[in-house]
Protein backbone atom coordinates (compact mmCIF):
# COMPACT_ATOMS: atom_id res chain seq x y z
CA UNK A 1 0.00 0.00 0.00
CA UNK A 2 1.16 3.54 -0.67
CA UNK A 3 0.83 4.85 2.89
CA UNK A 4 -2.78 5.92 2.40
CA UNK A 5 -4.60 5.91 5.76
CA UNK A 6 -7.12 3.09 6.06
CA UNK A 7 -9.94 5.52 6.94
CA UNK A 8 -9.32 7.34 3.67
CA UNK A 9 -10.00 4.08 1.86
CA UNK A 10 -12.91 2.64 3.85
CA UNK A 11 -14.35 5.76 5.48
CA UNK A 12 -15.37 6.09 9.10
CA UNK A 13 -17.81 3.19 9.02
CA UNK A 14 -16.03 -0.15 8.69
CA UNK A 15 -19.30 -2.07 9.05
CA UNK A 16 -20.87 -0.16 6.17
CA UNK A 17 -17.72 -0.69 4.12
CA UNK A 18 -17.78 -4.43 4.80
CA UNK A 19 -21.46 -4.67 3.83
CA UNK A 20 -20.86 -2.78 0.58
CA UNK A 21 -17.78 -4.89 -0.14
CA UNK A 22 -19.70 -8.11 0.37
CA UNK A 23 -22.55 -6.93 -1.86
CA UNK A 24 -20.26 -5.80 -4.65
CA UNK A 25 -17.69 -8.57 -4.68
CA UNK A 26 -19.55 -11.81 -4.22
CA UNK A 27 -21.16 -13.73 -7.01
CA UNK A 28 -24.42 -14.02 -5.13
CA UNK A 29 -22.70 -16.28 -2.65
CA UNK A 30 -23.19 -16.35 1.07
CA UNK A 31 -20.58 -14.59 3.19
CA UNK A 32 -20.71 -15.75 6.81
CA UNK A 33 -21.21 -13.16 9.54
CA UNK A 34 -17.90 -14.30 11.03
CA UNK A 35 -16.09 -13.27 7.84
CA UNK A 36 -17.79 -9.87 7.82
CA UNK A 37 -16.84 -9.32 11.45
CA UNK A 38 -13.25 -10.33 10.74
CA UNK A 39 -13.05 -7.72 7.97
CA UNK A 40 -14.42 -4.94 10.18
CA UNK A 41 -12.13 -5.99 13.05
CA UNK A 42 -9.12 -5.93 10.72
CA UNK A 43 -10.06 -2.45 9.49
CA UNK A 44 -10.40 -1.18 13.06
CA UNK A 45 -7.07 -2.76 14.02
CA UNK A 46 -5.32 -1.18 11.02
CA UNK A 47 -6.79 2.22 11.84
CA UNK A 48 -5.69 1.90 15.46
CA UNK A 49 -2.17 0.98 14.36
CA UNK A 50 -2.02 4.05 12.13
CA UNK A 51 -3.07 6.41 14.91
CA UNK A 52 -1.12 4.70 17.66
CA UNK A 53 -4.33 3.91 19.54
CA UNK A 54 -5.12 0.36 20.42
CA UNK A 55 -8.75 -0.69 20.74
CA UNK A 56 -9.00 -3.38 23.40
CA UNK A 57 -12.46 -4.47 22.19
CA UNK A 58 -11.11 -6.17 19.07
Amino acid sequence: MSGTPIREIVGEGPVEFAEAFVQNYTDGGYVPARTRKQLTDDIERAAANETGKQDKTL
